[in-house]
């Protein structure tokens, strides 16, 4: 078993692919956001204004790039760097391994639904699938994001740790016009190559052992049937083929009000698949479901754990209070798997 400490008090936010509350057009959003910029500034001469706004909206963007460049930020290419990062972790990935795999990312979200998927084809991936059933928030500033991730990897910037020469890793995209990305335009993409796909996994069109690499960040706690849909991930997977899948085991009530418990939900009385949005199955309890669809697990890496007393844990409901201790508190957890 892997251990990762906790680090300090604050708990950040796992970047999953659940849509948050109140979720809307981000062009709009940002849209609405220049127009207010603009409507706070002095008004001059309508000739001179085109030329001001034209600094403040430079400015606006270079500071916000500069501040962005974090994994909190989907758009971010430390995001998109994430999964790779994760594989590279795997006990039976090597240096090499990659070089003309298949991969796909379940629950890739609508913010940035290619970025991870990318960054495997700039590391020498054949083909990525992401797939979500949220659709695209915005197709311009998702291309915009892998224009962005390329250009990090070539130069080793925000994180974007690309092995190989910039020769190299332009090679492998080489198919991609990242000219046209850089501009929004979906038109660059190479669809042959990296393919969102907004559709249920059972629905997606990938065939069975097609697929070298799985991974997910967030997705299993929400899922109401994880064991159908483990089985459907298993099946696609190509023997030999590795998996990355990070479980969050919070009460996500907890990321917008601290006051919640992070296990707050496991006191509910109720036979409903999911509760606040979770199916409520501890992290460490995966392991055996992964098991049992072929999916050996080489690794688990604990990545947070919620400490309990015997107060806590008995006010927990029936089917949790009598769990052992180990898989209460943990509360996050990464899984290694290699198709058997």
């Amino acid at each position: 078993m892997m251990h990762e400490p906790a680090g300090d008090d604050a708990i950040p936010r796992p970047a999953g692919s659940v849509r948050t509350e109140g979720a809307h057009s981000l062009d709009a959003a940002a849209d609405a956001l220049v127009a207010e910029q603009l409507s706070r500034k002095d008004r001059g001469a309508a000739a001179s204004r085109t030329h001001k706004d034209a600094r403040l909206l430079g400015t606006l963007a270079a500071r916000l790039d500069l501040d962005s460049r974090v994994p909190a930020n989907r758009f971010s290419a430390a995001k998109s760097m994430t999964s790779l990062q994760n594989l590279r972790a795997h006990p039976d990935f090597e240096d090499g391994w990659l070089r003309g795999k298949t991969c796909l990312e379940f629950g890739c979200g609508g913010l940035n639904p290619s970025g991870t998927m990318f960054a495997m084809l700039l590391q020498g991936a054949a083909r990525g699938f992401a797939l979500d059933m949220d659709e695209i928030e915005s197709v311009p500033l998702a291309c915009r994001a892998l224009y962005r991730l390329a250009s990090a990897a070539l130069v080793g910037a925000d994180g974007a740790d690309i092995r190989g020469t910039p020769v190299e890793i332009l090679a492998r995209v080489e198919t991609f016009d990242l000219a046209k990305l850089a501009e929004g335009d979906a038109d660059g993409l190479d669809l042959a190559r990296l393919r969102f796909i907004q559709a249920p996994l059972e629905a997606s069109g990938i065939p069975p052992e097609s697929v070298d690499v799985v991974t997910s960040n967030s997705v299993f706690e929400h899922l109401a049937d994880p064991e159908e849909v483990t089985a459907e991930l298993a099946r696609r997977m190509r023997p030999g083929g590795l998996a990355v899948h990070a479980i969050d085991g919070f009460d996500h009530r907890f990321y917008q009000d601290e006051t919640v418990h992070p296990l707050a939900m496991l006191r509910e009385e109720t036979d409903e698949p999911l509760v606040y949005g979770c199916n409520r199955i501890r992290p460490l309890a995966f392991a055996e479901m992964f098991e049992r669809h072929g999916l050996e697990v080489r690794g688990v890496l604990e990545s947070y754990r919620v400490p309990l007393d015997e107060a806590q844990i008995a006010s927990f409901a029936a089917p949790f209070r009598d769990v052992g201790r180990e898989h209460l508190e943990v509360a996050r957890a990464r899984f290694y798997l290699r198709k058997r």
